[in-house]
């Protein structure tokens, strides 16, 4: 992922091709922060399109994400930008995909370090809290304050403060309830660091008085009564009860504002003025 071209991200695409990898190169946003904290820093923002694409191909197979600046994803597609509506990229990508900045003392060895993490088990099957999309689900304790779930210790804690009545509930206080077999809905296979989910695993989303649920494309209104499928990998499909408020088509209108806004504050390095 860059803002602009370097050496070191042609260097590290450079080695994934000799070792027979695909290259997927992601241009980020510049844009001011209009709200809340830190109102008027510039900050690399991946594009929804992007970012939804990424989430999606991380549970696809095995994802390296490199990136030579600092990157943060919307987790709310609206307009205006606000940090607390964002989170790095390594954040997004957590328990799913290698991530690491090629400013990093480790970054020349990198892709022995992706081995490496290749190697390791990171899934224990799809009750294991690593399966969650973690930018959707809202965590009590997120780990910028201490709620890891790196060891069995640790996702046993999760679920001490996760589980009320043997639901799944969340900060919001949305109820995440695995649909049974009977009830998943066929999609393409999912992985978790190379665990397979069942084909069509998901949640049935839902809160007693209505909910709002976002994603970094999507913003549904779900409703007392209903209910939204939301997959591993970020996926939403809609349940009952419920309407997406935020459509495919806005994302894609603001991603292309949020480009003539980044070509109005600075020109991109190896472009023309215009292009």
């Amino acid at each position: 992922m860059r803002p602009s071209g370097t050496r070191p991200v042609i260097n590290a695409a450079q080695m994934a091709q000799e070792r027979g990898w695909t290259v997927f190169e992601a241009h980020c946003v510049r844009l001011a922060v209009t709200k809340g904290e830190r109102r008027g820093r510039i900050v690399n923002l991946l594009e929804r399109r992007s970012a939804n694409r990424l989430y999606t191909d991380i549970h696809r197979g095995p994802v390296a994400v490199l990136y030579d600046a600092p990157v943060r994803i919307r987790t709310s597609p609206g307009a205006e930008v606000e940090l607390k509506r964002t989170v790095p990229i390594d954040q997004f990508c957590k328990y799913k995909a290698f991530a690491m900045s090629l400013n990093d003392n480790r970054a020349a060895a990198w892709a022995s370090a992706f081995g490496d993490w290749l190697g390791a088990t990171g899934c224990d099957g799809p009750r294991d809290p690593r399966t969650l999309p973690l930018h959707i689900f809202k965590m009590r304790r997120p780990s910028s304050q201490g709620l890891e779930l790196d060891s069995a210790a640790d996702r046993q804690r999760f679920r001490r403060v996760h589980i009320r009545d043997g639901n799944l509930v969340d900060a919001d206080q949305r109820r995440w309830r695995t649909a049974e077999p009977g009830a998943r809905h066929g999609r393409d296979p999912q992985f978790v660091r190379n665990q397979e989910l069942p084909l069509g695993f998901h949640w049935d989303v839902r809160k007693a008085v209505g909910t709002k649920i976002e994603t970094p494309m999507l913003i549904w209104k779900v409703g007392p009564s209903g209910h939204l499928n939301v997959y591993a990998d970020g996926h939403t499909r809609r349940g009952t009860g419920c309407r997406a408020v935020w459509s495919r088509s806005q994302s894609t209108a603001a991603d292309e504002a949020d480009r003539l806004k980044t070509r109005s504050q600075t020109r991109i390095p190896g472009q023309e003025a215009g292009n």
